[in-house]
């Protein structure tokens, strides 16, 4: 089976609250907020999770503890209850049917525990041709760091790709992008950053970008190779400036603390 799809990605800390996850892997892990400390009273927050199209997850619990009877996660598939968990039984490989599930997490006001952390797999992941392939991704990095990789890196990336990735920080803040890897066909498979119809650069062969900046939150990342020859591609780091202009995360400690992470391993092989 082959299994291709964008760029893939370590978000090493992402924060979502009331928003969407997209989840393009073969792993990922999802944690109550300040885990494996306490989390906070008085929490709401509601995170979707969306995988590739035809795909179906999994969602079991590695640990589990959250006060019984009145803090509560609930899986939902639509309108569909998958499961409510509660004290320390929390889920173990509950399955969606499709390929989007919503996770809701609410405290009340009195006593905390250490909270959760939950892998999510996928069951089915879909068939793709290896030739011709155009795609786009938009990745939401409300993190401190992530990393994105070419399709089956360390491996040789197919040929004929033209593959596109937005990547949206927080409200206020910058990007800076720079290739711990990097290793293309020169001149013929490029990777191309853009903000908006700015190109900040063309990259090829082995001269990645090197703390690449912004000007705003949001970059898109195009990645092409031709039909001939293939290299091992590139693995690239984005994080967010703190220095100068309006750079740096914009989050504050008291929105952190409602917020749900998700640490992601976005694989992508053949």
């Amino acid at each position: 089976m082959m299994r291709l799809f964008l760029f893939s990605a370590v978000l090493a800390l992402v924060r979502a609250q009331n928003g969407i996850v997209l989840f393009d892997g073969v792993e990922a892990f999802l944690e109550s907020p300040n885990y494996p400390n306490s989390y906070d009273n008085n929490l709401d927050i509601v995170a979707t999770i969306v995988g590739p199209v035809g795909s179906r997850l999994s969602l079991s619990a590695e640990t589990f503890s959250i006060e019984r009877g009145y803090d509560t996660l609930t899986l939902l598939e639509g309108s569909t209850v998958l499961g409510v968990f509660s004290g320390s039984d929390g889920p173990q490989d509950v399955r969606s049917e499709g390929n989007q599930v919503s996770v809701r997490f609410q405290t009340d006001s009195s006593a905390t525990s250490s909270g959760f952390r939950i892998r999510i797999t996928q069951l089915h992941v879909p068939q793709n041709v290896s030739h011709n392939v155009t795609q786009h991704e938009t990745i939401f990095f409300d993190g401190i760091e992530a990393f994105f990789q070419s399709p089956n890196f360390p491996y040789n990336y197919n040929d004929s790709l033209d593959i596109t990735t937005t990547i949206v920080g927080p409200v206020g803040s910058r990007l800076s992008f720079s290739a711990e890897a990097f290793s293309t066909e020169r001149s013929y498979d490029t990777l191309t950053l853009l903000e908006g119809n700015q190109v900040l650069g063309v990259f090829s062969g082995a001269d990645g970008p090197q703390d690449v900046r912004s000007e705003g939150n949001q970059v898109t990342a195009r990645f092409q190779s031709d039909f001939s020859a293939t290299f091992p591609g590139f693995r690239i780091r984005i994080t967010q400036p703190t220095d100068g202009g309006s750079g740096g995360t914009t989050t504050q400690e008291s929105h952190d603390a409602k917020a749900m992470r998700l640490r992601s391993l976005i694989r992508v092989a053949a």
